[in-house]
C-alpha cells in the first residue's frame, strides 16, 4: 500500500505497536513503534523511519488488515491501549513486558538504572562464583544499556573463567568502540583471577584451658589418618 502522506506529523499519530517480539532474554530494550493515523485508522505507518520533529519521514503505510496479519502471524507486536504519539519520546519495554513512552531523556535516565542496578547484582553474584546467575544479570544490563562496559567485562569474565574463548571475542567486539583491546582483556583477566583466586581456609581458634588443644587435633584426624 503506498503511503498516502511522505510525512505525517506525529500530532494526527498514536502508536498502537512496536515492529518487534520480544522474548525476555533481550529486555528491557528500546523498540520502534507503530504508529497509526487517528482519522484514518486504515493508514499503519511501520519502519524503517526517520523522526524530524514532529514528522515521520520515510515510513512505509500499510493498511489495518495487513498490520492484524503481521500480528497474527508473531511478527510484530500489538499493545493493548493506543497512546497519542509525541514528539521527543522513546518506546521501551520493560522486563515484565510493559511497553513505557516517555521522553527521551527520562527513558535513557531510566534504561541507565536499570543497567547500572543490574551490573551491580551481578558483580556480587560473579564474586560469590553464581556465574551463571552473573551472566543473567550482565546481559540484562547490556540490553538495558548497550554502552556499558562493565556488563561486557563481566560477561566476558564469565566466559573466560568457563574456558569459553568465543565468548570473550563477542564481548572483546562489542567493547571496541568504547576501550582499547589490551584494556579490555587486562580488565577481563583481573576480574576473572579474582573469581579463580582461592578463598583463605578458616581456622580454627580456641581459647586457653583443658580443651585447647582438642579442635586443632580433630580437625586434623582426616590427614593423619592417611
Amino acid at each position: 500500500m503506498a503511503s498516502p502522506q511522505d510525512t505525517p506529523n506525529l500530532q494526527n499519530l498514536q502508536i498502537i505497536g512496536y515492529a518487534s517480539v520480544l522474548v525476555e532474554t533481550m529486555l528491557p530494550t528500546v523498540v520502534p513503534p507503530v504508529f497509526q493515523d487517528r482519522q484514518n485508522p486504515e493508514h499503519v505507518f511501520v519502519p524503517p523511519y526517520t523522526l524530524d520533529g514532529s514528522s515521520l519521514c520515510n515510513a512505509t503505510c500499510i493498511s489495518l488488515a495487513e498490520w492484524n496479519a503481521l500480528v497474527s502471524a508473531g511478527e510484530v507486536t500489538a499493545i493493548d491501549t493506543p497512546r497519542a504519539a509525541q514528539r521527543a519520546h522513546e518506546m521501551w519495554v520493560a522486563q515484565d513486558f510493559t511497553p513505557h513512552y516517555e521522553p527521551r531523556a527520562r527513558a535513557d535516565r531510566n534504561l541507565r538504572t536499570i543497567a547500572q542496578q543490574h551490573i551491580d547484582l551481578a558483580t556480587a553474584e560473579l564474586k560469590q562464583r553464581r556465574l551463571p546467575e552473573a551472566d543473567r544479570l550482565a546481559s540484562i544490563a547490556l540490553a538495558a544499556d548497550d554502552r556499558m562496559v562493565d556488563s561486557m567485562i563481566v560477561k566476558a569474565a564469565v566466559s573466560q573463567i568457563n574456558n569459553d574463548p568465543a565468548g570473550v571475542r563477542v564481548m572483546g567486539l562489542l567493547a571496541a568502540d568504547l576501550m582499547t583491546a589490551d584494556t579490555f582483556q587486562l580488565a577481563v583477566k583481573a576480574l576473572a583471577d579474582s573469581v579463580r583466586k582461592p578463598r583463605p581456609s578458616a581456622r580454627v581458634t580456641t581459647s586457653g584451658g583443658p580443651m585447647s588443644g582438642m579442635a586443632g587435633v580433630e580437625a586434623c584426624e582426616p590427614l593423619c589418618a592417611r
